[in-house]
């Protein structure tokens, strides 16, 4: 379980947490079905990359590693 609170005097940062899924289209797909706005995929070599927003502005990261 992760647990995201609320808190007035956080600021907007990059969090460093990374969501590995199976299928990196498929998880924008579905994020952005919910109103997320996620960036276009990076081909970065070891794996694709793409990057989203929470409501406070925190940025998160989803990643596809290459088989």
């Amino acid at each position: 379980m992760i647990a995201l609170l609320h808190d007035e005097k956080a600021k907007p940062w990059r969090t460093g947490i990374v969501f590995e899924v199976d299928n990196i289209y498929e998880a924008i797909e579905r994020l952005r079905d919910k109103g997320v706005k996620v960036s276009e995929v990076e081909d970065i070599g070891f794996g694709l990359l793409a990057f989203f927003k929470d409501p406070e502005g925190n940025e998160y990261e989803i990643f596809q590693p290459r088989e």
